[in-house]
């Protein structure tokens, strides 16, 4: 857990620091996969509150895939739970938990080509100001 008692996978920036940011030179984050269950076996016990957090304002986030697993590998002599899907272990709410894929609190911030899935209660929380997802 943070020091806010939020845990998250990344952060950028610090949630108890007040940090704008730079218009002409703005944070980056490029090329981010997150990914919370699928191949740990120990599905209860796989979670994080949210995944990435942007506490700094004037960042720029150019793809950012952040996915709950909805399905997760079979252990060894595991029935598959879905007749459906025989090669896998579909993913029930109580595992695997993620809250929430992406929240930002910094303000200015742009995000190109996001992707959130699966997660429990938001894809993403959006508190900063003037910022945009395309």
């Amino acid at each position: 857990k943070n020091t806010d008692g939020v845990s998250s996978l990344l952060d950028f920036g610090e949630s108890a620091v007040k940090d704008d940011g730079d218009k002409n030179n703005p944070g980056v984050l490029s090329d981010i996969f997150a990914r919370v269950g699928g191949s740990n076996l120990e599905r209860n016990n796989v979670s994080t509150d949210v995944m990435v957090r942007i506490h700094s304002g004037n960042v720029v986030g150019d793809n950012l895939w952040l996915w709950r697993a909805n399905h997760a590998q079979l252990g060894k002599d595991e029935i598959p739970n879905d007749p459906r899907f025989p090669l896998y272990h579909q993913v029930r709410e109580y595992e695997c938990r993620v809250r929430t894929a992406l929240e930002v609190i910094g303000n200015d911030v742009k995000i190109y080509g996001l992707f959130c899935e699966h997660t429990i209660e938001n894809q993403m929380v959006w508190k900063g100001n003037n910022g945009s997802v395309s």
